[in-house]
């Protein structure tokens, strides 16, 4: 790809791609800098991904890329796709888990029950670490209707 933008006299690329294309419009872009020739043509990448999924951790997504590569991810705020991962998923299971473990305390109590550890709660104890929650990458530009736009990282708007 240098070659070519080299042989054409250009030194930036544009990756541009909506919700999967948005991811691998990121992924691309991040793969293009990860194979620069450090002593080749300065090429910068700028990549404009639309409601691109989550791709990395809160720290990576906040600085992507080693230099020339620029990503900003425009999200609706609506937009499930670019707010949920497994690692979500997971954790609004446990919420909900210890939500309904302390209501059946409660009902427990009210019906003169003894305090017994369920089974289910006991099992919770035991449980893997969830895994990692994944944003989008780079600058985000987060659109929530009626209120306008907010920008940053995902360490930002977390």
């Amino acid at each position: 790809l240098e070659d070519v933008l080299e042989s054409r006299g250009l030194d930036q690329v544009v990756v541009v791609g909506h919700s999967l294309g948005a991811g691998v419009a990121t992924y691309a872009s991040l793969l293009m800098e990860a194979a620069r020739d450090p002593t080749g043509p300065a090429v910068s990448v700028a990549c404009y991904a639309y409601g691109a999924p989550g791709l990395a951790h809160s720290k990576e997504a906040a600085a992507p890329g080693k230099g020339a590569v620029q990503i900003t991810s425009v999200v609706n705020g609506y937009d499930w796709i670019s707010r949920l991962s497994y690692g979500h998923v997971i954790d609004l299971l446990e919420r909900g888990h210890k939500e309904f473990e302390a209501m059946m305390g409660v009902v427990e109590s009210l019906l003169g029950g003894g305090k017994q550890e369920p089974a289910a709660q006991k099992a919770s104890t035991q449980r893997k670490p969830s895994p990692g929650k994944l944003y989008p990458c780079g600058r985000i530009v987060m659109l929530l209707p009626g209120q306008g736009a907010v920008s940053g990282t995902a360490a930002d708007l977390e």
